[in-house]
């Protein structure tokens, strides 16, 4: 609807026109707007039923430019709170001993699988995640 009312106003000219036009690009935005809130919520309340829709969000915003922000109760964490709440989540999914960082026996230890191979993360702190 809006590139049509776009081509419309771009043959006439017409105030109205444009109006109609400038009314239809600003729903379209608030559209946007809103359904990426909401799809970034969902990726968020879902964390750890479906972690991927997680890292699909952060890979989608690999490159550009901002960080990644985290809403907790309401309002949005800063760096250093999200690096925080990321380490935490995290650290329970590590083994807090430090590893051997041998492949080989990381693979044997794990089993057939693999799904067991971990490597240690002692601290994440701010400056790392800038580093990467």
């Amino acid at each position: 609807m809006k590139a049509i009312l776009q081509k419309i106003y771009k043959s006439t000219k017409s105030t109205a026109d444009y109006q109609a036009f400038s009314q239809s690009r600003r729903k379209v935005k608030a559209m946007i707007v809103t359904a990426y809130e909401q799809y970034r919520q969902q990726a968020q309340d879902n964390l750890l039923q479906d972690p991927s829709s997680f890292w699909n969000y952060v890979k989608s915003k690999n490159g550009r430019k901002g960080s990644l922000k985290i809403k907790k109760n309401g309002l949005y964490l800063n760096d250093a709170q999200c690096v925080q709440e990321l380490a935490q989540y995290f650290h329970s999914v590590y083994s807090t001993e430090r590893a051997d960082l041998n492949v080989n026996a990381a693979v044997l230890s794990a089993g057939d699988n693999n799904s067991g191979a971990r490597v240690h993360i002692n601290k994440l702190e701010l400056a790392d995640v800038e580093r990467s």
